[in-house]
């Protein structure tokens, strides 16, 4: 029985769903409060203060977007689309790999903030707009720590590659299979291939590339040959020469032995025969014995000669005084003497002790 998913149970999803319409109606009021922002709608920033308030989230989007541009800077704006396609994320389930994938946003948020700090110098017109550094005070802390010990282009080197890193997390891009298929020499994939055709094709390109090289080892080995001349042979490791391989094609049938019957292009029938099979007599896999071993030879024994009355004559049978055969003695074994029955041992109870 299948286990049953628990990411897509009604009550999950129902959560899921919630999240993201939350996500999506936050992120569009942060952005209408950040884009319709003006600092003079505040008191603390302008005495008196604009008459009509500009910012269309109200008193509430007006100061919201003010602390945003006062810590992050212009890099306030990403704060909102991450917020956006998170929203998304659990809303569709092609773009759910981004509920787990928070860690990555925060790095390229603030990798963003710490550029637009290195960099404050090039937008003068966010600090007289924004009345901050175009990276906020998070870009100023970034500049003052982490520029000065490694320097503008170490600094630079080390964000772009965590932007790039978090990018490519977030968007699920795959760089390094993008770029071998437009390096790669003789590559030209159909984009709507499916994953098992370019399976096929990527190893169709690793055996050709081999086939080039194996040819390319023949070729060598070839000139090497002609180069020591015609009666040069290729020796091995042991000083003998190499035997030619055979190369034999297992995807063909092979002939069975015995004689058969073919029929060849003229029509007429001829009997192939199979090489006959060399026969071993059964005296040459037969044991050795211990005169081959040792080289004895083997004692033989005495041959029994027929007495006069038919019976054969036994060599060195026992005879009386008058050269008589001796009967042969009986032999009788005395029986076994039968046990006796083992006596059973008394089983003693010992007795409890009495108190009192």
């Amino acid at each position: 029985m299948a286990r049953k998913d628990s990411n897509n149970t009604p009550a999950t999803r129902g959560f899921s769903d919630t999240i993201g319409i939350a996500l999506i109606a936050s992120a569009l009021l942060l952005m209408i409060a950040l884009v319709t922002h003006d600092r003079r709608d505040l008191p603390a920033n302008s005495v008196p203060p604009n008459e009509t308030m500009h910012n269309l989230g109200g008193p509430i989007g007006a100061w919201v977007a003010d602390k945003m541009f006062f810590v992050f800077g212009a890099g306030a704006f990403v704060a909102p689309l991450l917020m956006f396609v998170f929203g998304l994320g659990y809303l569709f389930q092609f773009l759910s790999y981004l509920r787990h994938r928070w860690i990555w946003a925060a790095v390229l948020f603030m990798t963003t903030l710490g550029l637009l700090g290195f960099y404050s110098s090039w937008f003068p017109g966010l600090h007289e707009s924004l009345n901050t550094e175009a990276g906020g005070l998070v870009g100023m802390l970034a500049d003052k720590y982490i520029r000065k010990p490694f320097g503008l282009t170490g600094a630079t080197i080390i964000f772009l590659t965590l932007y790039l890193l978090a990018l490519l997390n977030l968007t699920n891009f795959q760089l390094g299979e993008w770029l071998r298929e437009k390096w790669t020499p003789g590559l030209a994939l159909d984009p709507n291939a499916t994953p098992e055709e370019k399976e096929l094709a990527k190893r169709k390109r690793e055996l050709e590339k081999e086939e080039r090289k194996l040819q390319q080892e023949a070729a060598k080995a070839e000139k090497a040959v002609v180069a020591g001349g015609p009666d040069r042979l290729a020796l091995g490791t042991d000083g003998l020469p190499v035997p030619q391989p055979v190369v034999r094609d297992l995807s063909v049938p092979q002939a069975k032995p015995g004689a058969r019957i073919a029929k060849t292009k003229s029509g007429e029938m001829e009997k192939i025969v199979a090489p006959i099979e060399e026969i071993i007599p059964a005296e040459e896999v037969k044991a050795a014995t211990t005169a081959d071993i040792l080289g004895k030879p083997v004692a033989k024994l005495p041959e029994t000669k027929p007495a006069e009355n038919g019976s054969p004559e036994m060599p060195n049978a026992p005879t009386d005084a008058n050269g008589n055969l001796l009967p042969e003695p009986i032999i009788t074994t005395a029986p076994r003497p039968r046990l006796l029955p083992k006596r059973p041992k008394p089983i003693m109870v010992a007795q409890p002790t009495s108190i009192g």
